[in-house]
């Protein structure tokens, strides 16, 4: 062993001891192994201060970043909810929600799937109706609408949107000057919008226009949105009516509807399997409808004894006379001949098992099928039959002294679409100018107050060799705003970029790019929202709700993992806590898995 080398530190009182050991020196195995040993157990160690370190930045970062990161994640699910509300409101037309004979628009039909809720004569009647008001109620709740909707939505689209757009042309402004007019709207909004919109629109097309055509469209029609949401967010609800269908008995007598049913078949010979004879066999349902007319799922799951009738039918092929067969009917067996039974009708059928038989395999004597729907009979409480064409032809809807609340079919999915493209359109919007405002190292936006001084200095500057400040008093406003406009083209204002290299050119070219780098560098991220969101979407289309719900949820997790995070390791550590729970255990808790 060689002579120890003495060092002493500026730190240490005594001197420290370096024992240098040669490498070619074999050490003992005993030392090896407590060697490897000590460098496992520091490796450990290091490991779990990694762990303790990532953590902790993720905690740390959490604190920080938690208003950001909750505040996208409404966004996402309001797009989410926006998209649900779509879906199932456009089901509404396929789907018997309160199966009724009388329409959205007061006529009678035993036929529901006839009526078109896309038809423009609905464009401003109550075709989806909910509740039993009486007219105090419904006014109140239409009030109340309008006021909280209508009023409410307009000053949270306007706030939201002006924001995003102070953003974007502040960007733009960098490498395009935007007229005196535009930059009075956007930062500070001191007209009516009515009478900003077609300013706007004539600097957009023949003075000053913004880096982005796409974004100058989308500017000018969510302006004329704010305008007319409250008009648009009354007009497509009301109240109405509620109505109830009618059938007149033999003596002019009303009975209602929805005491009626639907006879399937006859079973003449009723008394053997312990009924009366002509024993009548009414249409049962598992779906349970409001009145019996055809439902616009043909998909009919048939229940009780006209189930019982219907197995019998297909199994024997009894109908319409009589085999000399033995048989068994539910639990009742059956010397020859089988039973006696006539159809009126046989709707489609399919059971759970994937069995689907219709009317159309069964035909009379006359070769007409039994789905046809005109052979449908329906008995009345005084137990009298009544035919299709007397149902058509007599039933009636009457007014009732309750009201419903409700909304448009039509204009509901355009609202609904009109905010999923507003909401789609302004986060793109504020994407790409966060996005370009990081590039021109700017953080902050022009609110009121600079707006205002901004402006005076440009306006002064533009203006010095018109109006000098001494003869400023001299001009009224129609004769400034003339000169504005003829002399300077509506004048222009706009913001130099000093701490950027390079010139304002060189600053636009490269911000069409940006979004495309930002996809490239967060695809992992991206990817992984895509695929929940794609599930969630299926799910939400197939009406599976509780799946839904818990696949909207956990997309929230990237989403918010993403923002708050500010290292890899930070987002890891929250995607992974946040994953187990939002996304496993409320799978745990609602279907009780236990291993």
């Amino acid at each position: 062993m060689e002579n120890p080398v003495f060092s002493v530190s500026k730190y240490e009182k005594f001197p420290q001891v370096i024992f240098r050991v040669p490498r070619s020196d074999p050490l003992p195995t005993s030392d090896s192994q407590s060697v490897s040993q000590n460098s496992s157990y520091r490796s450990s160690i290091r490991s779990v201060h990694s762990v303790q370190k990532f953590h902790w930045e993720a905690f740390h970062d959490l604190g920080k970043h938690w208003r950001f990161g909750v505040t996208w994640s409404l966004i996402l699910l309001w797009q989410l909810a926006l998209l649900a509300s779509l879906i199932y409101v456009c089901r509404v037309s396929s789907k018997d929600f309160d199966a009724t004979a009388c329409r959205p628009d007061g006529t009678f039909s035993v036929d529901s799937a006839k009526y078109n809720y896309w038809a423009m004569s609905g464009f401003f009647q109550v075709t989806i109706g909910f509740g039993k008001m009486s007219f105090t109620q419904a006014k109140a709740v239409d009030f109340a609408w309008d006021l909280v909707f209508g009023r409410g939505g307009q000053a949270a689209i306007a706030v939201l949107s002006w924001r995003v757009f102070a953003k974007y042309t502040t960007t733009s402004m960098a490498v395009k000057p935007v007229t005196f007019s535009t930059y009075k709207t956007i930062f500070l909004q001191n007209d009516m919008l009515i009478l900003a919109i077609p300013r706007v629109i004539s600097d957009f097309i023949f003075r000053c226009r913004l880096r982005s055509k796409l974004a100058m469209v989308f500017m000018i029609l969510t302006m004329t949105f704010t305008l007319v949401f409250p008009s648009f967010g009354s007009a497509m609800t009301g109240y109405s009516s509620n109505v109830k269908s009618f059938i007149p008995d033999e003596n002019n007598n009303l009975v209602a509807f929805e005491k009626f049913q639907i006879v399937l078949f006859v079973i003449h010979d009723g008394d053997r399997i312990h009924h009366t004879k002509d024993r009548l066999v009414r249409l049962e349902t598992i779906q349970q409808q409001a009145e019996p007319v055809f439902p616009k799922n043909p998909r009919i799951l048939y229940h009780g004894e006209s189930l019982s009738v219907l197995d019998y039918v297909i199994k024997y092929r009894s109908l319409s006379g009589l085999l000399n067969y033995s048989s068994q009917f539910e639990d009742v067996f059956l010397a020859p001949p089988t039973l006696n039974i006539s159809a009126f009708w046989i709707p489609f059928y399919g059971d759970f098992d994937g069995l689907m038989v219709d009317g159309v395999g069964f035909s009379d004597l006359f070769g007409e099928t039994y789905a046809n729907t005109s052979r449908i009979k329906w008995i009345a409480p005084d137990q009298n039959l009544y035919d299709f064409q007397t149902i058509t032809a007599t039933g009636q809807c009457q007014n009732l002294d309750t009201y419903q609340w409700g909304f448009s079919y039509i204009q509901l999915n355009i609202m609904i679409i009109a905010l999923l493209l507003w909401t789609a359109g302004l986060c793109m919007m504020h994407l790409q100018s966060y996005l370009i405002m990081k590039t021109q190292h700017r953080s902050h936006v022009a609110g009121e107050n600079k707006a205002v001084l901004e402006l005076a200095r440009t306006m002064a500057i533009r203006l010095e060799w018109i109006v000098t400040i001494g003869d400023a008093d001299d001009y009224s406003e129609k004769k400034l705003s003339k000169s504005i406009k003829e002399n300077l083209q509506g004048g222009s204002i706009d913001y130099i970029l000093q701490s950027l290299p390079g010139s304002g050119e060189k600053s636009e070219e490269k911000s069409p790019h940006v979004t495309r780098k930002f996809i490239r560098k967060e695809r992992g991220w991206i990817f992984t929202l895509s695929v929940v969101l794609l599930m969630t979407i299926v799910s939400i289309c197939m009406l599976y709700w509780v799946i839904a719900l818990h696949l909207a949820i956990f997309a929230l997790v990237p989403v918010f993992s993403r923002l708050v995070g500010g290292t890899s390791e930070s987002r890891m550590v929250l995607l992974a806590w946040f994953s187990i729970l939002l996304g496993i255990l409320p799978l745990v808790c609602h279907y009780d898995i236990s291993p």
